[in-house]
């Protein structure tokens, strides 16, 4: 539409219905606390995946802030970021922060004192195999520090298992995640038939303490998630899971002879492994020769991820149900190309909100995605293939402390 006039347009984008539920992905050009701050309305309790790759604060990876931020406050900075986010993400949410040697051991202290309810492990990547000089080691690894649910097992890789488990549908666990207060759309009744051990339905989370108890006029008994003591407790599906709206609830929910409810759970997955080897994670190879192929100069963004380490992890913790995920340190915009490609090759419609406040904005991050879109393949600033995907996307910018300082 950059050729038509600004009516034109408009009368365009007010021809489409729900606007956004038809964009693929949202890039924000901004400070990301601000962008964070904006994003708290409506995407609260919607985000199925977080991946970040902040500046490691060594050497040229230093934050481009106006102040120099250096350990407690480089660690201050991500605290607040990570606690915004931490509202966006929905209960069955993952966040990974890659990060190097530096700083890794006050970041993995500073998250388990920060993020209540959510299990820290690390996996290591070998992401420079050719390794950087240094006396006496040569490191070839960074890491990613990996955030879930506390019990809930959602990174999981296709496996040879085969097996159907169950484990309480009700949560267990002091976090306040695990009670009403601290989840109150995860309370509500699901309506069984103890005859034949159905659920036939469920009913929407009440409002206030009194709420009703006994059957329904079928005859349906209402279950809620309330221990022996008459705790109110919370579901493991919240009431606004895609699960509860989409399929029959029996395929995700068994009922036992005494009322209990249980999770089915299909183990078809395995964990994934804490160690990646793969020459695939090679950012030199998948991260700057990606850049190079793509705008015909590695210059315009330096140490980028390779592809597949994002493209990994996000398999593990994405499916058709659950395909929202956030960058806020999005670079030159990896997490975008590894969703589109993902999107392509699953046939899925992943979606990206990608924050980021660098000049390179406008000649890395947005063109990038662009270019991802148009073509799977690029060589030399040329695309070498027609497996393009049909996506849109909206990229806004917002005016921010750091231009009031730059206009001073």
């Amino acid at each position: 539409t950059a050729f038509f006039d600004a009516k034109f347009k408009h009368q365009l984008v007010a021809s489409m219905e729900n606007v956004d539920e038809q964009t693929n992905g949202l890039l924000i050009n901004s400070e990301n606390f601000q962008a964070l701050e904006l994003l708290q309305e409506k995407y609260r309790k919607r985000v199925n995946g977080i991946y970040i790759d902040p500046p490691y604060n060594t050497g040229p990876s230093e934050i481009v802030y106006k102040n120099s931020y250096k350990d407690s406050s480089w660690l201050s900075l991500m605290q607040n970021r990570i606690l915004l986010s931490n509202k966006l993400m929905d209960d069955f949410c993952g966040m990974c922060i890659a990060i190097d040697d530096y700083e890794m051991v006050p970041l993995s202290q500073m998250v388990d004192e920060t993020i209540e309810g959510y299990t820290r492990d690390m996996i290591i990547v070998n992401h420079h195999p050719q390794g950087t000089p240094k006396d006496n080691i040569s490191r070839t690894h960074e890491y990613a520090i990996v955030l879930t649910p506390t019990g809930e097992e959602i990174m999981r890789k296709e496996g040879a298992l085969d097996n159907e488990e169950y484990r309480a549908l009700m949560r267990s666990g002091s976090a306040s995640n695990n009670f009403r207060y601290g989840r109150p759309n995860s309370f509500y009744a699901y309506l069984v038939d103890m005859k034949s051990k159905k659920i036939m339905g469920y009913e929407l989370p009440p409002v206030g303490n009194d709420y009703p108890t006994d059957d329904t006029p079928e005859g349906w008994k209402r279950v809620y998630p309330k221990s022996k003591d008459g705790t109110e407790r919370v579901w493991r599906i919240s009431s606004n899971s895609s699960k509860l709206k989409s399929i029959d609830l029996n395929k995700v929910v068994k009922v036992s002879d005494t009322g209990t409810l249980y999770q089915i759970v299909n183990s078809k997955k395995e964990p994934i492994n804490s160690n990646w080897v793969d020459s695939r994670y090679n950012a030199g190879t998948y991260g700057t020769s990606m850049i190079s192929d793509m705008f015909g100069d590695s210059s315009i963004f330096a140490y980028p991820k390779s592809l597949y380490t994002v493209q990994d992890y996000l398999k593990t913790i994405l499916s058709e149900d659950n395909k929202l995920v956030i960058d806020y340190f999005a670079g030159s915009g990896t997490t975008g190309h590894a969703l589109i490609d993902l999107s392509r090759d699953d046939q899925i419609d992943y979606r990206y909100i990608l924050c980021e406040m660098g000049n390179y904005f406008h000649s890395a991050t947005r063109p990038r995605i662009e270019k991802a879109i148009y073509s799977k393949d690029w060589s030399n600033a040329k695309p070498v293939s027609r497996q393009g995907i049909s996506q849109c996307f909206k990229y806004i910018r917002l005016e921010q402390y750091e231009d009031t300082l730059n206009n001073l």
